[in-house]
């Protein structure tokens, strides 16, 4: 009986230490937002009508609701004509009207009411509205052209639909880039397409450099939005690099020809020549002692007075009288108005054993130097010497052909010989002008050959990094596209060394 007892108190028993009371629910009063309908659709419409239809926003709660302002999320066809913020007292309402002009067939949007509801902060309305309006597709958008090699691509056609339900009148196709996208659009404007038809445009791409490259293709119609554009994008990698260093040599070799017309009209203009010689050499001295000088103005091709060097004695005075020299000591007539004629026989007596032999050394640049007052008048065109020329220099870029010719046409003109000057970045002097206070440009010209580099591989312009001594050039050098050389404007000092880094340019399929 005791142990009962004591059980039952032990159960049922209590104690101020073991009495716990239920506290009541304290949260504190608060606002609570309903926006109804929570969808409004609109009816159909054409492009120039437009719709207002209203949702409500009511607070149900207990305290102040504050609207800090409506926002319309996903389409730009709904507008909300009074979105600022306003404060709703328990038990009031606010109507929120919504105006929809359609800017495609199906136009989809959500408004958001951001209040200070703690369950519900943003509160949304959908929005439903239907045009009858024209719209534009382009397709595929976005186009992605991929990676290819500098200085390749690709194209592909983009398609201009009407997927609307009126009709769409095209008025004009642009395409935005720096250059790496080209519109090949054949379209002729107005464009007019009914529900359902299309056009199409071809877009192309080029990758100028390495890097990754975004164009756009702008359309503008009677598409209720306007503007309509797609993007395109495409990467540019090179398939391999180049690196290449190139050191000055102390008195790098310029074998340099002379040839001069020595008909009777020709006596003042040879003496001025000569007379001016040290203008001439003084733009080589400063950069090379390695120069030697031909002159051949006889038929046989034989130099007048030898070849002339740095080592020579008193060669200028030997330049002056070799330019007007022309009696041909075999008795043979001259080649005064042939030059090219004269020059290929003067080089062809540069084989060992020959009269030349010796003028023409291995590496040097080769300038070939015309002055005449008549148009050249050898048996075969200009190009057929030119590349006869070419066969003595161990590449096309060592070789230059200069002129002080007839260029104005004060007397019987220069035809023949600025073609070659040309082709190979010669010096063109003008016979009509004060050509002798430009002589020193024969002189610059002559040492070009120096300064220029050709590289290996053919080169990216884009992509150079020149340096001289390991110090990185922004200037005073250019890239020589069609003989893959990068040229100096200056003398580079001897023993400097030029490195080129480069990007290779591959031929494109």
């Amino acid at each position: 009986m005791t142990t009962f007892i004591l059980g039952a108190l032990f159960l049922g028993g209590c104690s101020e230490t073991t009495i716990s009371s239920v506290k009541p629910d304290l949260d504190p009063p608060a606002p609570n937002i309903v926006v109804t309908p929570p969808i409004l659709e609109f009816a159909q419409l054409m492009s120039n009508e437009e719709e207002t239809r209203t949702f409500t926003v009511r607070n149900v709660g207990e305290t102040a609701l504050t609207v800090d302002r409506i926002t319309v999320e996903l389409s730009d066809a709904f507008t909300v004509l009074n979105p600022d913020g306003f404060l709703l007292d328990p038990g009031t309402a606010q109507d929120i009207q919504v105006v929809f002009t359609p800017r495609g067939v199906e136009n989809v949007g959500q408004a958001v009411v951001w209040s200070d509801d703690p369950d519900e902060p943003e509160s949304l309305v959908d929005l439903i509205g239907y045009g009858s309006v024209p719209e534009l597709r382009i397709s595929p958008d976005p186009y992605d052209f991929g990676t290819h090699f500098v200085p390749c691509g690709d194209w592909t056609t983009l398609t201009l639909e009407n997927v609307g339900g009126d009709l769409l009148v095209i008025d004009s196709i642009d395409h935005i880039s720096n250059g790496e996208f080209v519109l090949d659009d054949p379209n002729v404007f107005p464009v007019e397409l009914l529900p359902g038809q299309f056009t199409s445009v071809n877009v192309e791409f080029t990758a100028v450099s390495a890097g990754a490259f975004n164009g756009e293709l702008q359309v503008m119609s009677n598409d209720p939005r306007g503007l309509v554009t797609a993007t395109q994008t495409g990467a540019g990698n090179y398939a391999a690099t180049g690196t290449e260093s190139f050191t000055i040599p102390s008195d790098p070799p310029v074998d340099i020809l002379f040839a001069v017309d020595q008909s009777c009209s020709m006596d003042d203009d040879s003496a001025l020549l000569g007379s001016n010689f040290n203008a001439f050499i003084s733009q080589i001295d400063a950069v090379t002692q390695g120069w030697q000088i031909g002159v051949a103005n006889v038929e046989n091709g034989c130099f007048n007075n030898g070849i002339l060097s740095a080592t020579s004695m008193g060669y200028q005075a030997a330049f002056a009288s070799a330019v007007t020299e022309g009696d041909d000591p075999t008795g043979y007539d001259t080649w005064s108005e042939q030059l090219y004629t004269l020059v290929d026989v003067a080089l062809a007596k540069t084989a060992p054993g020959q009269c030349n032999s010796g003028f023409l050394r291995p590496g040097a640049l080769l300038h070939v130097i015309l002055v005449s007052d008549e148009p050249e008048q050898s048996a075969n065109a200009w190009a057929y010497y030119h590349n006869n020329f070419l066969n003595y220099v161990s590449d096309p870029s060592l070789l230059k052909v200069s002129v002080i010719v007839d260029e104005s046409g004060c007397g019987l003109g220069a035809a023949g010989y600025p073609q070659s000057a040309n082709q190979t970045g010669g010096v063109i002097l003008d016979m009509c002008s004060n050509w002798s206070t430009q002589i020193g440009q024969l002189g610059a010209a002559s040492l070009q050959g120096i300064n220029s580099f050709e590289l290996a591989q053919t080169a990216d312009p884009a992509s150079l990094v020149v340096t001289v001594d390991g110090v990185q050039q922004g200037g005073g050098y250019s890239f020589n596209p069609a003989t893959n050389e990068v040229v100096f404007d200056y003398a580079l000092p001897e023993g400097a060394v030029v490195g080129v880094d480069y990007g290779v340019a591959v031929a494109c399929q």
